[in-house]
């Protein structure tokens, strides 16, 4: 039973940063949605016809071999919630997993107020820690 956890939000929010920690804590595999958009943009150029078909069949085999081997996997994207083919998407996922027996959580990233340009901080000194953990509903209450 191989669970996902799908961190989404906006452009340069901390989906990598929060994703990494996770894997850290939780000891879980990690995709980010650059790694199929980059591999499948180096064969086939940006946003061609074959870019777009190879990117989702990259990341369609890639959950389909998860969910095969039982490996937990945490998922990074940028997801428009607005557009129902972003949401089918993701209900695509939920199913993939859930009817192996596997579970999967979502977790939506959005900025405080407005955002301003902001000096990044590198990955290397944020710890990850129950309290960021159960902030974003990833571990109950009590867990450590």
């Amino acid at each position: 039973m191989a669970d996902l956890i799908v961190v989404c939000g906006p452009q340069a929010v901390g989906k990598i940063t929060v994703a990494e920690c996770l894997r850290d804590r939780l000891h879980y595999n990690m995709m980010m949605n650059h790694d199929s958009i980059e591999i499948s943009g180096r064969i086939f150029g940006f946003a061609t016809p074959a870019q777009k078909e190879f990117n989702r069949y990259f990341r369609e085999k890639a959950f389909a071999l998860a969910v095969k081997h039982n490996v937990d996997l945490i998922f990074t994207c940028v997801c428009a919630f607005e557009m129902q083919e972003e949401r089918d998407y993701l209900t695509n996922l939920h199913d993939t997993f859930t009817e192996s027996g596997g579970g999967d959580r979502y977790k939506d990233l959005r900025p405080y107020g407005k955002r301003k340009r902001q000096k990044r901080i590198p990955v290397r000194r944020i710890k990850p820690s129950p309290v960021l953990l159960r902030e974003l509903r990833l571990l109950p209450v009590g867990k450590t």
